[in-house]
């Protein structure tokens, strides 16, 4: 789904440009090589990376190592 009309920039991209480490929704535009242009796709942007941030936090905040991690030296 698209979430930046003006510069055809969907939520994968976003998720893309998050995971490469961008951090404002000025940012994803720049990391496609763009710029805003009407501004509606700025809410649900920056959703999304609050959103990717608050799953960041979640994962980072484990008592327990991943099963994955068990008896790695």
């Amino acid at each position: 789904m698209f979430v930046c009309n003006c510069n055809g920039i969907t939520e994968r991209q976003v998720e893309v440009a998050l995971n490469a480490g961008v951090a404002s929704w000025k940012d994803v535009h720049a990391y496609y090589d763009c710029a805003p242009q009407c501004g509606k796709c700025q809410c649900e942007i920056i959703d999304a990376i609050a959103a990717y941030k608050a799953s960041k936090l979640d994962r980072s905040d484990q008592i327990f190592a991943t099963p994955d991690l068990v008896g790695v030296t």
